[in-house]
């Protein structure tokens, strides 16, 4: 809590304090991007969906939002499409938070979050720099709002799970009217079941796909992830993460209407899937490596079957 509090106090101060005029604060502005917008943004995962601060966040979205017309206000700097990514991106941000704390009732609030997530997926690739992004002011503003939505969807997603799953560093709860089986593997389910499974799907045609056979492996994969936490006394929450992406999105896929709309689904997944092992690499945990490992070699499986369907 003295960490958020000081994180507001500082946003407070950058907007009062006029430090967005001028070439000398160039450096200023973008740290704020890199380090305090993320910093706040991902403070709010602290918290659960109806307690969040994210009228703090808010500020800070609001600030950075006076960075960007501030950095990008020449188009020969910062061209206009570049400049309607990063307004799109903060808008997004700003509406969800906007709708997280005044949509009164907790249900609401999760399909919020989830369809935010899904949404900012769609932004997410056309933010990450490439090797056409050679100037420094452009690539530097689209670096940060990158990172900025990368941490955002995360958020959004450790505040869904910890509706249906405890994230404390003592326990795990197990899934009720389940036995654990008697000299099971810790993974057995995950590596090599699921990820066998997610990889046996690029052989089918994504319109022709069964999900019900794949998701009661997912399912059980759950359990692992919660027995092992139990047992270890360790938090599994990053793990977790992992495992409700892949459930949600196999669900996703399968609900949409048509071909080009499951395809559509695949390609957001993909950029979901990317930041989601990105995050899980960062894990510096020896308890939970192995799991953590196991998760990564599934979600690798099921990023090249969504490759494949997309490109089908």
């Amino acid at each position: 809590m003295k960490r958020f509090l000081l994180r507001a106090i500082f946003v407070a101060n950058f907007c009062v304090g006029g430090l967005l005029m001028g070439e000398a604060n160039y450096e200023k502005n973008i740290s704020f991007l890199r380090r305090d917008l993320v910093n706040m943004i991902g403070d709010l995962k602290e918290a659960t969906i109806d307690t969040a601060n994210y009228q703090g966040a808010s500020r800070a979205v609001d600030a950075a939002q006076k960075i960007i017309n501030f950095e990008a206000k020449d188009p020969r700097i910062v061209a206009k499409n570049i400049k309607a990514k990063l307004d799109d991106a903060l808008k997004l941000i700003r509406e969800t938070l906007w709708d997280l704390q005044n949509r009164p009732d907790v249900s609401e609030k999760k399909k919020i979050a989830w369809d935010s997530t899904k949404k900012l997926a769609l932004l997410l690739k056309g933010l990450k720099p490439g090797l056409t992004d050679v100037f420094t002011t452009p690539t530097a503003l689209k670096g940060a709002m990158y990172e900025a939505v990368g941490v955002f969807m995360q958020v959004l997603t450790t505040l869904l799970l910890k509706e249906n799953f405890p994230t404390n560093k003592t326990a795990v709860q197990e899934p009720i009217g389940t036995e654990k089986p008697l000299g099971a593997q810790p993974f057995n389910h995950i590596d090599p079941q699921m990820k066998d499974m997610l990889q046996e799907l690029s052989k089918e045609k994504i319109e022709a796909v069964e999900v019900e056979p794949i998701l009661e492996v997912v399912e059980d994969a759950g359990y692992d992830i919660a027995w092992f936490g139990r047992d270890n006394k360790v938090s599994v929450t990053g793990q977790i993460v992992a495992f409700e992406l892949i459930k949600k999105s196999l669900e996703e896929i399968d609900k949409a209407l048509d071909v080009a709309a499951k395809k559509e689904a695949a390609k957001n997944v993909i950029d979901l899937l990317i930041k989601s092992m990105e995050g899980l690499k960062k894990i510096d945990n020896e308890k939970t490596k192995p799991l953590t490992n196991a998760l990564l070699a599934a979600m690798e499986a099921f990023k090249k079957t969504l490759e494949t369907w997309t490109k089908q």
